[in-house]
């Protein structure tokens, strides 16, 4: 928790009020697509697509992990940096998908939606349940 605004904190606090104002920050949001899918003891699993470590990509692309869960599920996270939508294809198909961006905080977007094909927001993290 902090009162300054310097982009570090996940929750910030009114220090001028005794009321108790509080705001939750956009990287509190963010680090949520990994910690609330990511179970302990995960194991991260390859992912490679074109460009994967061009300079390019990794200052100002689409960066994508992916992880197997205890349970065999697997969670693909997808940070896109860019200012524009970028459209994903994958292998298999998306059960669940889950966006913080400017409009949204770790929201349900799409629920047992069975597509292999999905449109990711600008400048946004997104979590695929597979």
């Amino acid at each position: 928790m902090t009162p300054y605004n310097y982009k570090d904190g996940l929750i910030y606090h009114d220090k001028n009020t005794e009321e108790g104002t509080f705001e939750s920050s956009k990287l509190l949001w963010g680090l949520g697509n990994f910690s609330r899918f990511i179970r302990p003891q995960a194991k991260q699993i390859k992912i490679d697509y074109k460009g994967k470590n061009s300079l390019e990509n990794l200052e100002k692309g689409v960066l994508v992990s992916a992880y197997k869960n205890k349970d065999n599920s697997i969670i693909i996270v997808e940070v896109n940096q860019k200012e524009t939508a970028v459209q994903l294809n994958f292998k298999s198909t998306i059960k669940q998908v889950y966006v913080t961006d400017k409009d949204s905080d770790l929201k349900l977007t799409q629920h047992n939606a069975d597509k292999k094909d999905i449109v990711i927001t600008a400048k946004s993290i997104t979590t695929f349940i597979l």
